[in-house]
């Protein structure tokens, strides 16, 4: 009856909207992800790969971004630089911007619903 369109469409819309900020928030996480190795060996023979970041102010990092949080998902160079500096690979970037993209087009049936 009159409860219809509350129950189906705007739980609908509402999924969709948390759908869309879940995934961002992944591809977040994959572009500003990073390592600290204060903790790893010692502090003056420990390597700092390129894109780790490390929290010891003796040991200078390669990488001058270490504290920015970057909020445009699509930063791929920065991503892929860090999750191959921490050993990951680029495969979880890859995996959410897929994913979040996907999701995007999935917002044509949300407006066409709307």
């Amino acid at each position: 009856g009159d409860m219809f369109e509350p129950l189906t469409l705007y739980g609908y819309c509402a999924g969709k909207v948390l759908f869309i900020v879940c995934t961002y928030l992944m591809c977040l996480a994959t572009v500003n992800f990073s390592i600290d190795h204060s903790g790893a060996g010692s502090k003056h023979n420990t390597p700092v790969e390129e894109g780790v970041c490390n929290s010891d102010p003796e040991v200078e990092t390669i990488e001058s971004d270490c504290d920015t949080f970057y909020l445009w998902p699509y930063r791929y160079r920065t991503a892929i630089r860090r999750l191959e500096g921490a050993g990951v690979g680029p495969l979880p970037y890859y995996t959410a911007i897929v994913y979040f993209t996907g999701v995007l087009f999935f917002t044509l049936g949300l407006v066409a619903e709307v």
